[in-house]
C-alpha cells in the first residue's frame, strides 16, 4: 500500500466510485475530480480531493452549505492540504455540478431529500476512509452543512476522529415543524418545484436585517465585500430554494436538535463549534451555544466553542479568517494527538 492508501475503486452498496480523474498537478498538491451515483437516484454527484504532496497526516471532508458549492472551498482546502490533510468535499444534490441542470439548481426531492444529503455525505466518507483506511477522518461541516454533519455522527459517529462545526444553529423544533407544514402544504398544491418567496423570507428574510444600510441580500455572509460580491456575481450562489428544497432543508434542522439524536452521537467525538458572533444564522451565537449544550448535556466529553467578535455567518470568509484556521489547526493537533505515531500513512509501507 502507498501512502496509506486503498484501491480508488470503491462500492458501497450499489454506488460504484470510478477512479478519480486529476485536475491539476501542482508542485504542493493534486487536484482530483470524481463522480457517483447520488442517494436520489436521479443525480451524479461531483466532488473533489485536494491530496499534498507528501506524507498525510489525516482527511478533512468539507460539507458546504445551501445554496452554494464546493468550489467556493477551494482556498480552504488549499490552506488545510498545506497543513498536511487530504481534503475532499462534494457538491450536494441541486447545487453546482451535481445538479442536472441550471433549472435544477435549488431543488431537492420534497420526499426523502433530507437522507439522500447524509447518504452522499456518507459514501463520500467511506471512500476517504477506504483510500486511507490508516488516516483520521475529519468532517468540517458549515452552515447547512453543519445540519447534515450533526446528522451524521448520529448515524455513523463511530467511523469519525473529529467534527468541526461552522455556522451552525439551533432552532427549536416547533419553529421548524411550522415551516415544514407551511412548505409541504404549498407543495401540495404547486408542486415540489415551486418557489415560494413565503418560504423564502420566513427562513432567510430577517438575516440582513441587523445590519445597517446593507449592499446587497447576502452582506449577511461576511463583512469582507470581496467575498460577498463573488457570492452575488456567482451563478451557482445565492439562488432561493425550491418548496422541495426548504422541505429538506427544515427536515435537516428540525431532526439535528433532537435530545434523542444528539444522544447517539459517540461520547468520544470531539466537536468544535465556530462562529462569527454577527451570524444572524446561529442567533448572534445563542444558537451555537445552546448546540453545545446539547451535546454536553448528551454526555459528549469534550465540546468547544468559539466565537468570533464582529465576523459574520462565513468565519472561513472574513477579515481576519487566518485567526480562524489557525485556531481550528491548533485544535486539530490537540484532538488528534492520539493517534500520531500509530495511524498516520507511512508512504514508505
Amino acid at each position: 500500500m502507498s501512502s496509506g492508501q486503498g484501491h480508488a475503486q470503491e462500492s458501497d452498496g450499489q454506488r460504484a466510485f470510478g477512479d478519480p480523474v486529476i485536475v491539476s498537478d501542482e508542485e504542493e498538491l493534486v487536484l482530483e475530480a470524481l463522480r457517483f451515483p447520488s442517494a436520489d437516484s436521479a443525480s451524479t454527484v461531483s466532488w473533489r480531493l485536494w491530496i499534498p504532496k507528501g506524507r498525510p497526516r489525516g482527511t478533512i471532508q468539507l460539507v458546504h452549505g445551501m445554496a452554494e458549492h464546493i468550489g467556493r472551498y477551494d482556498a480552504l482546502a488549499r490552506i488545510f492540504a498545506g497543513l498536511g490533510y487530504v481534503v475532499a468535499g462534494h457538491d450536494h444534490i441541486g447545487h453546482g455540478e451535481t445538479a442536472v441542470s441550471p433549472e435544477d439548481l435549488g431543488h431537492i426531492p420534497i420526499d426523502g431529500g433530507a437522507s439522500d444529503l447524509i447518504e452522499d455525505t456518507h459514501a463520500l466518507s467511506l471512500y476517504l476512509s477506504r483510500r486511507w483506511p490508516l488516516l483520521p477522518h475529519v468532517v468540517y461541516g458549515h452552515s447547512m452543512g453543519s445540519f447534515i454533519a450533526r446528522l451524521l455522527i448520529a448515524e455513523y459517529g463511530e467511523e469519525f476522529d473529529a467534527i468541526v462545526l461552522s455556522g451552525t444553529a439551533n432552532v427549536p423544533a416547533a419553529l421548524s415543524s411550522l415551516g415544514l407544514a407551511v412548505a409541504r402544504g404549498l407543495a401540495l398544491v404547486r408542486g415540489e418545484r415551486a418557489h415560494s418567496n413565503l418560504v423564502n423570507t420566513l427562513a432567510l428574510g430577517s438575516y440582513n436585517a441587523a445590519f445597517k444600510r446593507p449592499r446587497t441580500d447576502f452582506d449577511w455572509i461576511s463583512s469582507d465585500e470581496s467575498v460577498v460580491d463573488a457570492y452575488v456575481a456567482d451563478e451557482r450562489s445565492g439562488y432561493q430554494f425550491t418548496l422541495g428544497g426548504y422541505t429538506a432543508l427544515l427536515g435537516l434542522a428540525h431532526d439535528m436538535v433532537s435530545k434523542q439524536v444528539a444522544a447517539n452521537v459517540p461520547h468520544d467525538l470531539p466537536i468544535l463549534l465556530i462562529a462569527g458572533e454577527e451570524d444572524p444564522v446561529g442567533d448572534r451565537g445563542k444558537g451555537v451555544l445552546a448546540a453545545a449544550s446539547l451535546y454536553r448535556e448528551a454526555g459528549v466529553e469534550r465540546v468547544d466553542v468559539k466565537l468570533y467578535p464582529a465576523m459574520r455567518h462565513e468565519v472561513h470568509n472574513e477579515i481576519g479568517k487566518e485567526r480562524v484556521m489557525a485556531d481550528v489547526a491548533a485544535w486539530l493537533d490537540e484532538v488528534l494527538v492520539p493517534y500520531a505515531g500509530h495511524r498516520f500513512a507511512d508512504p514508505e509501507a
